[in-house]
């Protein structure tokens, strides 16, 4: 597999890591007696999660792609091929959703 995409990857999950922490560290602003007094930390929160799930698809994509029995079978092909064995365009296409 290519290094540049698995440190991609790596990035995008450090990333979603990071963005997770400071959402819960803002979470613990918000008022427990009454959440909507902190309306605007809440926003925060759900931007930050929101943010953090997304930086952390591409790599979530991949595990979950090379989880399954082993590889991927491509349309009409019926040998199974590693990721280690596809080029940066397809894996780009496996981990963004084919966008």
């Amino acid at each position: 597999m290519s290094d540049n995409i698995l440190s991609a990857a790596s990035m995008g999950a450090a990333t979603s890591h990071r963005l997770a922490a400071i959402a819960n560290a803002q979470a613990s602003k918000v008022d427990d007696a009454d959440p909507m007094q902190s309306s605007d930390v809440l926003k925060s929160v759900a931007a930050l999660t929101e943010m953090s799930n997304r930086a952390g698809e591409p790599a979530m994509k991949l595990i979950a792609i090379s989880n399954k029995d082993g590889g991927i079978k491509p349309p009409g092909d019926d040998q199974e091929r590693r990721l280690t064995e596809m080029t940066d365009d397809e894996l780009i296409l496996i981990a963004t959703g084919g966008a």
